[in-house]
């Protein structure tokens, strides 16, 4: 069984022959009487998976990829408020689902389209006994019949007979019940045509669920209908987190969805809904008992198009008790069909900490390394910065020591590599999502990692960007120069990024090898750049760039085009909590 949660629908028929013309021939008059084929027998065999759309995974980026990423996919909403002056509540409404293998070399392509048929659809496993409907149509979508199953039952449902070498129209629905099955509504009783065919669901949050396939049943031949059922409308489940507060939730109460709209009216002919009834709320049930992670039982909702919000009436973490009826997140555009996850992560204030032996600063949720790799400075703040916080320069994917943070080299050291280094996995053995370091090629100290591209992100939308006290001229000897990351949520928690500028290359292959190393340092003192372990293609990675203009800041965490040598260059690096 293939594992998964939400996602695309996909229909297969397969056919096969029966042994013997006279079970075909047995019950001839209960065909359609059209065409020349004799009855032959249908069967219906249903998934043991219904399906969800696929909104892809597509992070919370600023830039062009997630523009591009978006085109294809749903974006991730993220809001975060204050609990109160010793934590934040980050809510975020993220679409499942998972990019398949090539799928970064499609966007790299723009090729979207192509890209969105390569999205995986994820799964949500068929409780036993659910009842559903198979409806028949003509061609000509004149109603025929209908047949009502209970999966895992279906031997003993009547035999649904059709004549064969003739096309028909297979809609098949459920409302995911053992005991409810909803009729279906003809506008016009008297003319019943596919066109005019809708099933109203039952008041309420029913998980409708929907099939059709258009089919020419084979002549003198039974034929096997395997029908896969797609949601209909939004499923959302809740995660509330609170674990890094090393602390349990232990009450919890008065948690809805809300704008639901409690009628869902089935087109059968297009398989799209129409909501409508007066919107009200869907009840969130949580787990009893004590725990620093609380996840709720699926939700089905059917949104009004104002949105979704969410409402937590009584919430406790041991000793801290948040305000009542908060709303952590929306109104926010929920799209039917589709399968979320809200994850609600309560997170400590913004502080300074020792991590692993290493000084450090929580921002966001998130603990830095206050110093770059190979930095000593007894004060990671002061200012201005001397030589003492400037940190080793290393290649991408490389853990090799290319110089260190004072050094003016004017040819390649011995260790040096004149090629780039195209693997997704140098510095991160996991996802952009989910990352795992690499121990093998990461330089940074045990605890921690080379930071994402997502994570560099969530740094600079956490906080002010300024000028230290330094210079900010190019100079080999230029260490006084440098930005300062001051908490949005903290005004003294702040992290200082030295501008100690990065060894580049000469000339340009086609080959990605033998680059030419350039002698001595390139604007210290004016530029900082940082890598990330973002790649994404071929000379195609990321890293943090910090550019002081004669009279302005420049931030900004971007993905390099591909050209000569991104990987050859060398940087300083700015290590992330992790593993």
């Amino acid at each position: 069984m293939k594992k998964g949660l939400h996602l695309p629908i996909y229909f297969t028929l397969i056919s096969f022959t029966f042994l013997t013309f006279t079970f075909i021939s047995c019950d001839k008059n209960s065909g359609s009487g059209e065409g020349a084929g004799e009855p032959v027998l249908v069967t219906v065999n249903i998934d043991a998976n219904s399906n969800y759309e696929d909104g892809g995974d597509i992070g919370n980026n600023n830039d062009q990829e997630a523009k591009t990423m978006a085109s294809i996919g749903l974006p991730i909403e993220s809001h975060t408020i204050e609990l109160n002056d010793k934590f934040l509540l980050k809510a975020e409404l993220i679409p499942t689902g998972q990019f398949s293998p090539n799928i970064a070399r499609k966007i790299k392509a723009s090729t979207s389209q192509n890209a969105s048929a390569d999205l995986k659809a994820e799964k949500n496993p068929l409780s036993p006994n659910v009842r559903y409907k198979l409806v028949v149509f003509k061609a000509n979508g004149d109603y025929l019949r209908e047949v009502d199953y209970v999966y895992t039952q279906e031997a003993s449902a009547a035999k649904l007979m059709l004549d064969g070498t003739v096309s028909y129209i297979f809609v098949a629905y459920s409302v995911n019940s053992t005991s409810v099955l909803p009729a279906i509504t003809f506008s016009n009783p008297a003319n019943k045509t596919l066109n005019t065919a809708s099933v109203v669901a039952p008041a309420g949050n029913m998980d409708l669920m929907y099939f059709r396939r258009d089919l020419t049943l084979p002549q003198n031949t039974a034929t096997n209908l395997d029908v896969v059922l797609k949601h209909k409308l939004t499923q959302i489940t809740t995660t509330i987190d609170a674990s890094q507060t090393e602390y349990d939730i232990d009450a919890l109460s008065g948690v809805t969805l809300n704008n639901h709209l409690p009628i869902s009216t089935l087109n059968l002919s297009t398989g799209n809904i129409t909501p409508s009834g007066t919107a009200t709320t869907v009840p969130l049930v949580f787990p009893a008992g004590n725990s620093m992670i609380k996840t709720a039982a699926p939700a089905i909702i059917n949104a009004s198009p104002a949105g979704t919000t969410l409402t937590i009436g009584n919430l406790r973490i041991t000793h801290v008790t948040a305000p009542a009826n908060i709303t952590p997140i929306g109104p926010v555009t929920v799209v039917a069909g589709f399968k979320y996850n809200m994850k609600l992560t309560i997170v400590p204030n913004d502080e300074f900490l020792t991590y692993e032996n290493q000084k450090a600063v929580r921002i966001n949720g998130k603990v830095w390394m206050r110093l770059n790799v190979g930095a000593t400075a007894g004060d990671p703040d002061a200012n201005p910065t001397t030589y003492l916080h400037q940190g080793n320069y290393y290649q991408w994917g490389r853990k090799f020591v290319v110089g260190s943070g004072t050094s003016n080299l004017s040819s390649a050291p011995s260790g040096w590599v004149s090629s780039n280094f195209n693997s997704p996995t140098a510095w991160n053995t996991g996802t952009e999502a989910a990352p795992k370091k690499n121990i093998t090629n990461d330089p940074c100290p045990t605890g921690f990692r080379v930071p994402t591209k997502p994570e560099m992100d969530d740094l600079l939308s956490s906080t002010i960007i300024t000028r230290n006290s330094g210079n900010f001229t190019t100079s080999s000897t230029n260490y006084n120069s440098a930005f300062v990351f001051t908490s949005k949520r903290k005004k003294s928690v702040k992290l200082t990024m030295p501008l100690q500028g990065y060894y580049t290359i000469l000339g340009y292959t086609s080959n990605d090898q033998n680059y030419s190393f350039a002698p001595f340092i390139s604007y210290r003192g004016t530029y900082g750049l940082y890598f990330n372990s973002y790649f994404l293609a071929p000379r195609v990675n990321s890293r943090l760039t910090l550019i002081a203009n004669t009279s302005s800041n420049t931030a900004s965490v971007v993905i390099q085009q591909p050209h000569s040598g991104n990987t050859v260059e060398s940087t300083p690096i700015r290590c992330i909590a992790g593993n």
